[in-house]
């Protein structure tokens, strides 16, 4: 009797352990029903709301005279180019211009501006009320191309316009001590543009006017220091160099809170964390001159090797020298999902195949944009050694410690095995398991997965993931370079 008594108590925790696998399996199917039902409602609704928004425009189009007034076309262009967005064939099926008057322009499109944004913000509400932040984040994206200055989102993200320019809480306190952002410049005296474009610099630290040459070699030595709305920025590099970077890093941040909402945390922030405008002390880059500077720049300890840049979570800062992108972008992803969960601890193939995925953003419609696989010659790596029988399988990739990582004498498949795996887990099967991989990063860098594999996330068996991963990797390899956007 006491025999048995033992071996209950040994089954109670496995079975309740299975139970709560069930419970947590269930759940998981459950959400990603749901998510799936939403996306194939949406890309309904989004073929519907092109042919809407072509019938809207064409009317516009319908109105303009044989000589345009000031204006008038570049008001319909503003539409054209949005409507291409939203829906490239409907554009691409537009009317050419015939006969309207100045008097009844305005009015009529501004209503039918209004029209075609109505439906995209209450779609795009309806998709953060569901806890789909990125399809929110899109359609709130569509709504900002046909209506660029659009008062209430610029409002509810906390942005005010001042010149041509909008800003955020941090840099709306330079300007209103009289500075303006320059593209070029960075921060300089509003009330001087005309001498700035005049080749004089006036050095806000030092107080006084001088050349931009000059001010770079005084700032050779002592380091340059500003900061935008979500950045601290030093260095010694030249200073149209880092305002370049600093430009850059800003648009970045924006896209990887739009493509891992999910990561951060909501609570009631909704339109403000999707387009990146969470409130924060400033994230901490420093960017050397050159590979010499960004070695004495480190802290101590803290040792360069091969690298070109780093996150140093110690110093709370990244370090970077002018010269790679794909670098600057890799710690910065580092950096950003480090400070917002204040830990990391995601196995290192996880953590270092993100920075991979997320380290080449093109430039499509204006915007920039993660994902394009043609674009990731590390991704692309991987997928041609794969196919070549060389490349590294996924069954070391995950067995990788971070002591294995680094002891490597040749680090470089790791990055590719893993940049790829995380590519396919964001991209393929056009973006099928995107959220839950999503959720398994976040869970990941918090500690929280109770030891779930990935593919118990994506709702796979670990064969079928297998399989699946392996028919991507098969397809990416057949597929011509100019295609290669799985």
């Amino acid at each position: 009797m006491r025999a048995l008594f033992l071996l209950i108590l040994v089954c109670m925790p496995l079975v309740s352990a299975e139970r709560a696998d069930r419970r947590w399996a269930d759940a998981r199917a459950g959400l990603r029903a749901s998510r799936e039902a939403f996306s194939a409602a949406l890309d309904r609704d989004q073929q519907e709301r092109g042919r809407l928004a072509q019938r809207e425009v064409s009317g516009l189009i319908d109105q303009i005279g044989a000589v345009p007034f000031v204006g008038q076309v570049e008001d319909v262009a503003v539409l054209v180019a949005a409507l291409h967005r939203l829906d490239p064939p409907a554009a691409a099926a537009l009317v050419a211009f015939t006969p309207a008057t100045v008097k009844v322009w305005r009015p009529r499109f501004e209503q039918a501006r209004a029209r075609l944004i109505k439906p995209l913000e209450q779609v795009g509400q309806r998709a953060l009320t569901a806890g789909m932040p990125e399809i929110a984040h899109l359609y709130l994206r569509h709504v900002l191309a046909f209506h660029p200055d659009h008062p209430d989102l610029h409002r509810n993200l906390g942005l005010v316009r001042v010149g041509p320019r909008w800003y955020g809480p941090r840099a709306m306190r330079q300007v209103k001590a009289g500075l303006a952002w320059d593209e070029r410049l960075g921060w300089i005296v509003a009330k001087d543009a005309a001498r700035y474009a005049a080749g004089d610099y006036y050095d806000l630290k030092a107080k006084r006017w001088t050349t931009l040459a000059a001010a770079d070699a005084a700032h050779a030595i002592e380091p340059w220091r500003f900061e935008t709305e979500h950045l601290a920025i030093s260095g010694t590099a030249k200073l149209v160099d880092l305002v370049a970077i600093a430009n850059r890093l800003e648009r970045f941040y924006a896209r990887i809170f739009a493509a891992y909402s999910q990561f951060f945390p909501n609570g009631s922030q909704g339109v403000r964390l999707i387009f990146g405008m969470l409130d924060h002390e400033p994230l901490r880059i420093a960017i050397a001159r050159d590979a010499d500077g960004y070695r004495r720049s480190l802290p101590p300890g803290i040792e360069s090797g091969w690298s070109a840049g780093m996150w140093v979570p110690s110093a709370g800062s990244s370090f970077f020298w002018s010269g790679s992108d794909t670098t600057m972008y890799h710690e910065f992803t580092h950096q950003i999902l480090h400070v917002f969960t204040g830990s990391n601890a995601a196995p290192t193939w996880l953590t270092e195949g993100v920075a991979v995925y997320t380290e080449t953003p093109v430039f499509a419609d204006g915007e920039l944009v993660l994902g394009r696989l043609a674009a990731n010659k590390d991704v692309l790596a991987h997928i041609a050694a794969n196919a070549a029988g060389e490349g590294l399988p996924l069954t070391v990739l995950l067995t990788l410690d971070s002591v294995a990582w680094s002891a490597a004498s040749d680090p470089a498949p790791q990055y590719y095995a893993a940049g790829a795996l995380v590519h396919f887990c964001m991209e393929g099967e056009s973006r099928r398991w995107r959220a839950d991989f999503v959720d398994f990063l976040r869970d990941s860098y918090r500690g929280e997965t109770a030891e779930r594999h990935l593919w118990q996330y994506l709702g796979l068996s670990r064969e079928a993931f297998v399989a699946a991963y392996q028919a991507w990797l098969t397809a990416a390899a057949a597929a011509p370079r100019a295609l290669k956007d799985l």
